[in-house]
């Protein structure tokens, strides 16, 4: 990634920015300059004519190691693939960070809960989703790599709550748009928020103060040596 050679002291980097919407966010939870990285050679493009520096490039592929401060995902683990890229994707990211690695997309946990109450997420059903990350997916994930990615701590945040209608079967509008509250013992946020800490536990505790937002669902942070 040449554009990244250049660029060795870059702040933060939005994989999978698209066509700049992600970056814009990006920058607003982070702070600082940036460097978008895109499968789509359309979408680079695009950043590149609204003034955004960014280069085509693949999260899976990617092998930098604390090129960044921030290693950033705005919707992209959905559309990465099975589970073993997810993996591979996050394990990426968390190696290219210095200092802390900030995803979002939307929250899946509740999904089957709203199934079987007959309620489901049409948003969801309008998006490209190849696998579905929930809260167990990154805990078991950070557990495996806590020691050897020398990770500080997680934090798990839900976002806004999610607009929810009647689950149909014959293509039937409910009257009234059909929106309904969340069923009693289910939460179903429209967004998780996951922060990833490295190196010291300092660090961790700066990048809450900048990306701590929503509902908390998890935090845990590794113990200072004694």
């Amino acid at each position: 990634m040449l554009g990244l050679e250049a660029n060795p002291n870059v702040e933060f980097i939005d994989f999978g920015c698209g066509v700049g919407k992600s970056f814009s966010y990006v920058r607003q939870i982070t702070g600082g300059n940036g460097f978008g990285v895109d499968i789509s050679e359309h979408a680079v493009a695009e950043c590149r004519a609204a003034g955004l520096p960014a280069e085509i490039g693949n999260l899976l592929s990617y092998s930098g190691k604390s090129t960044t401060g921030v290693a950033a995902a705005i919707n992209l683990m959905p559309e990465i693939g099975s589970k073993p890229e997810f993996e591979q994707a996050v394990s990426r990211m968390i190696l290219a960070a210095r200092n802390y690695v900030v995803i979002q997309h939307d929250y899946f946990d509740a999904d089957s809960a709203l199934a079987l109450a007959g309620l489901y997420v049409p948003s969801r059903f309008s998006k490209h989703i190849l696998f579905k990350p929930v809260v167990a997916d990154y805990l078991v994930l950070v557990r495996r790599f806590a020691a050897s990615h020398s990770i500080s701590g997680v934090a798990m945040f839900g976002l806004a709550e999610a607009h929810l209608v009647p689950l149909t079967f014959d293509g039937a509008v409910p009257a009234g748009g059909g929106e309904v509250e969340q069923p009693a013992g289910v939460t179903a946020y429209r967004s998780i928020r996951v922060v990833i800490g490295r190196k010291e536990a300092s660090r961790f505790r700066a990048a809450l103060r900048r990306t701590r937002t929503g509902q908390e669902l998890f935090l845990w942070e590794r113990p200072d040596p004694s």
